[in-house]
């Protein structure tokens, strides 16, 4: 076997000095064509990358994995249910949850919480493209109508519009 962090036959190794015991990564890819305690995350470094990070960082695929989770659990949400884990998120690329979501704006149920707890219910969120805050909206009458001037009035166009918002 290969001692830790060495010269190996691996492209696009990053050998670092066993020294070195902090690195940060912009681009978490590396650890997709190099191996753990080979060429990196040696025994005496830190690394800010975790493998399949992406399920929890990303609003997109956060949501994704949280409703299929779910549909394990139909007839049974006694058990669990994606609500109560995290706040609801609507895909709007989702025909079945666009049209919830529309439903949702436009009920008298949406108005009283508007009313009570204030206007802003939703953070809009773009699902994937966006990073470092940009593409996040905090849900106003400007940033609705939007929304609405693409999916038509109480989301007509649920289904034909796939924007990757998430609500």
């Amino acid at each position: 076997s290969e001692p830790y962090c060495t010269k190996s036959a691996y492209p696009n190794t990053i050998n670092l000095n066993p020294n070195v015991n902090m690195f940060f990564m912009h681009y978490p890819l590396l650890q997709e064509n190099v191996k753990f305690g080979v060429h990196f995350a040696c025994a005496t470094q830190s690394y800010n990358h975790i493998p399949g990070h992406q399920y929890m960082v990303r609003k997109d695929t956060v949501a994704n994995t949280i409703n299929e989770y779910g549909q394990n659990f139909v007839g049974r949400e006694q058990c669990f249910t994606p609500d109560r884990y995290t706040p609801r998120t609507y895909r709007l690329y989702n025909f079945d949850e666009c049209t919830a979501w529309f439903k949702d704006m436009y009920s008298k149920a949406y108005n009283k919480r508007a009313k009570e707890e204030g206007p802003i219910q939703y953070i809009i969120k773009v699902g994937n493209g966006s990073s470092r805050a940009r593409g996040v909206y905090l849900l106003d009458r400007e940033i609705f109508d939007e929304i609405e001037e693409a999916y038509g009035h109480k989301g007509a166009l649920c289904g034909v519009e796939t924007t990757n918002l998430i609500a």
